[in-house]
């Protein structure tokens, strides 16, 4: 069995992952009964199994996976002749229950075939090349692609479904991209909306432009590594945020905050330990 777990360097509120492996499982290899406290996906590689749920009982086989709520009893348990390898990943998130029901995953019905083209398994390979050593924000990218990998292709029922679908897809774009100079354009271009559509979209959902949603996804990040990283200087925490001059970050950081990037981790730090 190969289990990573991920740094907790930058956690987004929108989805973050804890843990992400492969395993191999014997002949009738069991796993509960037991609950979780965060959601897991189980990707079937190769062979078949069972996943048990709700007093009801699922088989799956290659090309399957199955979903695991918080607090929900489960079992799961390998075929005796033909024994299942699976690829799972551990996450949580505000975000979670909207692009879980996307794909479709129900109370009756929690599990889903790959889609044309198997664009989970292909997602879910990516993300397991990573191993251990990788950067939270490089997992966070390939996690971000298994989210869109698994709703690939569902539908999309009514103009207000498809402009959330149109936001989700833009928020996972910049998230997966959030060390880096992000364009309005290239958020536009890989949605496949018009800008102007775009940014009429978020002004109307989240109150503010695109280039401001982008702008304000960056700073948060740049907060969570000021608080969470304290051995990284304000420049690495800058350009980890996908600000080149430190200049304009702390401008743009003393905007949103109301203190420059120094002190706000000084009263952060200083108000913890208090709460301690």
């Amino acid at each position: 069995m190969e289990n990573y777990l991920v740094s907790a360097d930058y956690v987004s509120r929108d989805l973050f992952v804890l843990q992400f492996g492969q395993d191999q499982c014997a002949p009738g290899y069991q796993f509960g009964p037991c609950a979780r406290n965060n959601y897991l996906i189980h990707y079937v590689v190769s062979g078949r199994g069972t996943y048990s749920v709700g007093g009801r009982d699922f088989e799956l086989r290659r090309g399957m996976a199955f979903l695991i709520k918080p607090g929900q009893l489960t079992r799961y348990r390998a075929d005796e002749e033909d024994p299942w390898f699976y690829q799972w990943i551990e996450f949580g998130g505000e975000n979670c229950e909207t692009f879980l029901a996307r794909a479709g995953f129900t109370a009756e019905a929690p599990i889903l075939r790959d889609g044309q083209g198997k664009p989970l398994r292909g997602a879910m390979a990516a993300l397991l090349a990573l191993g251990g050593g990788a950067s939270s924000e490089a997992v966070m990218a390939a996690a971000w692609n298994v989210a869109a990998a698994i709703t690939a292709g569902r539908s999309q029922p009514g103009r207000r479904a498809e402009s959330d679908y149109h936001l989700r897809r833009a928020a996972a774009y910049i998230q997966s991209h959030i060390h880096r100079r992000i364009l309005v354009s290239e958020v536009a271009e890989y949605v496949g909306v018009d800008r102007s559509y775009l940014g009429r979209l978020f002004l109307r959902s989240k109150g503010v432009s695109t280039q401001r949603y982008i702008i304000n996804a960056k700073l948060e990040a740049a907060a969570q590594f000021l608080m969470q990283n304290p051995s990284l200087s304000v420049k690495e925490v800058a350009r980890s945020a996908g600000y080149e001059d430190q200049l304009d970050f702390s401008k743009a950081f003393k905007a949103r905050y109301g203190m420059s990037p120094t002190l706000w981790r000084k009263t952060q730090v200083w108000e913890h330990s208090v709460k301690k």
